[in-house]
């Protein structure tokens, strides 16, 4: 009985796997076929917080400069932070030193004058401090990480498509931008890593798109709002007004990440996220231990659901908290999905082992991870450096591992409090470890 509860709890989800990948991947296709005008008067000021970026942040300066040529009124923002005086790395330039030696008419550079906080301390400065001094008017507010590499169309999207009921765009994330890198590893690792990525892109196509077109669905229905559908941020791709980020009181500094948060707020307040139909190309962890890491990070996400909760019923103390509750509960499910998936996958696999069958094993792994994984790499990968059967044969080795690495994060993020409160050491929010080769 169990063995069947457990093959059709992987069966129907896989099933919605490739339902949300039909719907996504149709809404791209339509969105991308309408002819972009590049007729919108919008301008952008578009934010990088950086942290030791050193070997990348004059191809990173490059590409956004040539991102914002023709907006006149635009500005790239590279925030750093005094963080940086940390790096014990004496024979790397730092990222503060070679930005000291870049000059351009709409290039701005801020520092956050601490060794202490996260991105959202570095955000959160340099947006009031663009406000403060009058640098940011009418544009949209952008955010990026070092190593994104948005689509070429992005900002002419959005210009044409942005409206005064517009606040919020979010882009999505392809997570081949640096697959190069990921090639070089051994065959092991690299399955895993390969893997890995794939599994990321597959959450963009089939759970960060389809949950914004769900979201869309529902925008003029108020007759159930309960029923209305959770759709978190991610903090790369992130457009927003001046007028969303002073009404939400900018990114949280009291969670371990700001974007869950944030969509959060939006959501409770039914702010529509709207989404683009161009990817921001984005390095994916090239090492394990930077994989696990990351996902831990992660997984504080979701998590910390109902940390958000209690803080932003405090902050709108005369608002619908049974709603706000409902939203929290939809965003920590996620987090028991993250465990419960690996952790049944893992205990099917030693099941098989201890009675020498591996059929429902194999069957569940092709169903849920191996044929899912290889359409989301058809629908997302970027060029033809990888033959599809190359690919199959990275997915079919290491989606378990990775699948069980995902699920061993969660775990560990979980233990990360349990220690802090044993040791009095605060939580330290990890940064992505990306081997520049």
């Amino acid at each position: 009985m169990i063995k069947l509860l457990i093959l059709l709890y992987f069966l129907f989800s896989s099933i919605y796997w490739f339902i949300k990948f039909y719907i996504s991947n149709k809404w791209l296709n339509q969105s991308k076929k309408l002819p972009i005008a590049n007729m919108g008067t919008l301008n952008f000021i578009i934010i990088i917080p950086v942290l030791n970026e050193g070997k990348i942040i004059n191809d990173t300066v490059n590409y956004f400069l040539d991102l914002l040529s023709n907006f006149s009124n635009s500005k790239l923002v590279i925030v750093t932070t005094n963080k940086e005086s940390l790096n014990v790395d004496c024979c790397t330039e730092n990222t503060i030193s070679i930005l000291n030696s870049i000059n351009h008419d709409k290039l701005i550079k801020i520092n956050y004058p601490s060794i202490d906080g996260k991105m959202a301390h570095q955000l959160n400065f340099a947006i009031n401090y663009l406000i403060k001094n009058n640098t940011i008017n009418n544009q949209l507010i952008g955010i990026y990480n070092a190593d994104s590499r948005p689509e070429k169309e992005t900002l002419n999207w959005i210009s044409d498509n942005f409206i005064d009921n517009n606040k919020v765009f979010q882009q999505y994330g392809n997570y081949f931008n640096n697959i190069d890198s990921i090639l070089k590893r051994k065959f092991f690792s690299k399955s895993i890593l390969f893997s890995s990525s794939v599994w990321q892109n597959r959450w963009s196509f089939g759970f960060e798109i389809f949950n914004n077109l769900k979201q869309q669905s529902f925008l003029n229905n108020n007759k159930f709002p309960l029923l209305y559908p959770f759709n978190y941020c991610i903090g790369h791709g992130l457009f927003f007004t001046k007028e969303i980020f002073l009404e939400l009181g900018g990114f949280s500094e009291n969670t371990h990440n700001e974007d869950a948060i944030f969509g959060m707020e939006l959501c409770y307040r039914k702010e529509y996220i709207k989404p683009v139909p161009y990817f921001d190309y984005a390095d994916s962890p090239n090492s394990l231990k930077g994989l696990f890491f990351q996902k831990a990070t992660w997984f504080f996400g979701p998590s910390q659901a109902f940390l958000y909760y209690n803080i932003l019923k405090n902050d709108n103390k005369k608002d619908n908290h049974f709603r706000l509750f409902i939203l929290s509960c939809k965003l920590f499910l996620h987090a028991i999905y993250w465990i419960i998936g690996p952790s049944l996958l893992l205990f099917l696999f030693i099941y098989s082992f201890w009675v020498k069958n591996f059929l429902l094993f194999l069957l569940v792994y092709f169903i849920y991870l191996i044929i899912p994984n290889f359409i989301a790499w058809l629908l997302s990968k970027k060029d033809k450096k990888i033959k599809d059967i190359e690919a199959f044969i990275y997915i079919v080795i290491g989606s378990f591992f990775a699948y069980i690495l995902h699920g061993f994060s969660a775990y560990y993020s979980i233990l990360c409090p349990c220690y802090s409160l044993l040791t009095n050491k605060k939580i330290e929010k990890y940064k992505t470890e990306i081997i520049r080769d």
